[in-house]
């Protein structure tokens, strides 16, 4: 007798790509996440203008039922105002975000935070250290509060993610200067890592 696995849950990347290829069109999605719009891919798009219309034009298909959307970066009202579903916000910066990060901690093998909502506070701590990384979590975390998972579980599941082989690992030295992995390979990426290491303390 021949079993078929069910898979109840896919979480994918959607790349600008994908989109402006329509490898994704038709497909129903649950929740999609708008993290931030940096000078990627301008190979294929030719201008920022067209890769951003790109991303923002995503969220407008009627296959995606609720939008979590940073509204700390600069296009991000651009998303929102495209949007024709329930859109959740969140933020490092603005108070007005439905979820928030607070007291943001930079260490040179971790970030800690507080996911901080209406109704719940939360102390995250992520094992790769950076800002990206508090984004990345905070959008991650909500998918899961979002689709029904318990809020405190949720936390506790975002401090047990090991650290990304790879992606600012920490090489051990007795120097005065610190070593660092990271596939970072365009210009923006690679200066974002150096100034992440400032914010260090």
């Amino acid at each position: 007798m021949f079993m078929r696995n069910l898979i109840s849950v896919v979480i994918m990347e959607v790349s600008a790509h994908a989109i402006a290829l329509k490898k994704v069109q038709g497909i129903n999605f649950e929740l999609a996440i708008f993290t931030n719009c940096t000078q990627d891919h301008l190979d294929f798009f030719g201008t920022m203008q067209r890769y951003r219309d790109t991303k923002s034009g995503f969220f407008c298909q009627e296959y995606v039922k609720n939008a979590i959307v940073n509204i700390d970066d600069e296009y991000a009202t651009r998303v929102i105002d495209a949007c024709e579903c329930p859109v959740i916000t969140f933020s490092a910066e603005k108070n007005e975000a439905d979820y928030t990060a607070k007291e943001i901690k930079f260490l040179p093998a971790s970030v800690n935070y507080e996911l901080v909502t209406n109704n719940n506070i939360g102390r995250v701590k992520i094992s790769t250290p950076g800002i990206f990384s508090v984004y990345n979590s905070m959008a991650a975390g909500i998918a899961g509060i979002s689709i029904g998972l318990d809020f405190h579980s949720v936390v506790t599941s975002l401090c047990e993610v090991p650290g990304v082989k790879g992606r600012v690992e920490l090489v051990p030295c007795d120097k005065d200067f610190s070593i660092i992995i990271d596939y970072a390979h365009t210009p923006d990426e690679i200066e974002n890592v150096c100034l992440m290491f400032n914010k260090i303390k």
